[in-house]
Protein backbone atom coordinates (compact mmCIF):
# COMPACT_ATOMS: atom_id res chain seq x y z
CA UNK A 1 0.00 0.00 0.00
CA UNK A 2 1.72 3.25 -0.90
CA UNK A 3 2.70 5.98 1.67
CA UNK A 4 0.51 9.39 0.94
CA UNK A 5 2.17 12.78 2.80
CA UNK A 6 1.21 16.26 3.15
CA UNK A 7 4.08 18.78 3.05
CA UNK A 8 3.78 22.22 4.78
CA UNK A 9 3.76 24.81 1.65
CA UNK A 10 7.43 26.21 1.79
CA UNK A 11 8.22 21.99 1.56
CA UNK A 12 5.97 21.44 -1.20
CA UNK A 13 7.47 24.05 -3.32
CA UNK A 14 10.73 23.05 -2.62
CA UNK A 15 9.93 19.71 -3.86
CA UNK A 16 8.66 21.22 -6.75
CA UNK A 17 11.69 23.44 -7.72
CA UNK A 18 13.99 20.56 -7.47
CA UNK A 19 11.83 18.49 -9.73
CA UNK A 20 11.91 21.39 -12.02
CA UNK A 21 15.80 21.67 -12.31
CA UNK A 22 16.05 17.60 -13.07
CA UNK A 23 17.92 17.57 -9.67
CA UNK A 24 15.50 14.80 -9.12
CA UNK A 25 12.99 12.60 -11.41
CA UNK A 26 9.80 12.74 -8.81
CA UNK A 27 8.74 13.16 -5.35
CA UNK A 28 9.54 9.78 -4.51
CA UNK A 29 12.99 9.94 -5.47
CA UNK A 30 13.34 12.75 -3.54
CA UNK A 31 12.03 11.37 -0.47
CA UNK A 32 13.77 8.22 -0.87
CA UNK A 33 16.99 10.08 -0.71
CA UNK A 34 15.75 11.71 2.34
CA UNK A 35 14.66 8.58 4.04
CA UNK A 36 18.55 7.23 3.66
CA UNK A 37 20.21 10.36 4.67
CA UNK A 38 17.97 9.97 7.75
CA UNK A 39 18.90 6.58 8.26
CA UNK A 40 22.59 7.89 7.65
CA UNK A 41 22.54 10.25 10.46
CA UNK A 42 21.01 7.38 13.07
CA UNK A 43 23.58 5.69 11.60
CA UNK A 44 25.88 8.21 13.45
CA UNK A 45 24.37 8.94 15.90
CA UNK A 46 24.91 5.22 17.15
CA UNK A 47 28.48 5.32 15.68
CA UNK A 48 29.15 8.48 18.60
CA UNK A 49 27.69 6.67 21.00
CA UNK A 50 30.38 3.90 20.25
CA UNK A 51 32.92 6.52 20.27
CA UNK A 52 31.95 7.63 23.14
CA UNK A 53 32.35 4.07 25.10
CA UNK A 54 35.84 3.80 23.65
CA UNK A 55 37.24 7.33 24.35
CA UNK A 56 35.82 6.92 27.94
CA UNK A 57 37.73 3.76 27.83
CA UNK A 58 40.83 5.19 26.51
CA UNK A 59 41.05 7.55 29.33
CA UNK A 60 40.29 4.65 32.01
CA UNK A 61 43.31 2.93 30.38
CA UNK A 62 45.47 5.99 30.80
CA UNK A 63 44.59 6.97 34.03
CA UNK A 64 46.12 3.43 34.71
CA UNK A 65 48.99 4.32 33.32
CA UNK A 66 48.36 2.11 29.68
CA UNK A 67 48.17 3.58 27.44
CA UNK A 68 50.92 4.29 24.61
CA UNK A 69 52.46 7.06 22.62
CA UNK A 70 50.34 7.96 19.57
CA UNK A 71 50.98 7.90 16.15
CA UNK A 72 48.71 10.32 14.19
CA UNK A 73 49.28 8.75 10.89
CA UNK A 74 48.56 5.36 11.95
CA UNK A 75 45.52 6.72 13.54
CA UNK A 76 44.02 8.66 10.75
CA UNK A 77 44.83 5.23 8.25
CA UNK A 78 43.07 3.23 10.75
CA UNK A 79 40.16 5.65 10.03
CA UNK A 80 39.98 5.70 6.58
CA UNK A 81 40.30 1.79 6.65
CA UNK A 82 37.12 2.10 9.05
CA UNK A 83 35.25 4.13 6.85
CA UNK A 84 36.22 2.35 3.78
CA UNK A 85 34.75 -0.60 5.25
CA UNK A 86 31.59 0.99 6.63
CA UNK A 87 31.68 2.21 2.90
CA UNK A 88 31.68 -0.85 1.19
CA UNK A 89 28.49 -2.45 3.55
CA UNK A 90 25.57 -2.44 1.37
CA UNK A 91 23.02 -1.58 4.24
CA UNK A 92 25.42 1.37 5.60
CA UNK A 93 25.46 3.12 2.05
CA UNK A 94 22.82 6.07 1.28
CA UNK A 95 22.31 5.45 -2.43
Amino acid sequence: MPITITLPPELEQYVREKIASGQFTDESHIVTLALHYLKSSDDLFLDSEDLRKLVAEGLDEANRGLSKPWDPDEIWAEVERRYAERESTPDKKAG
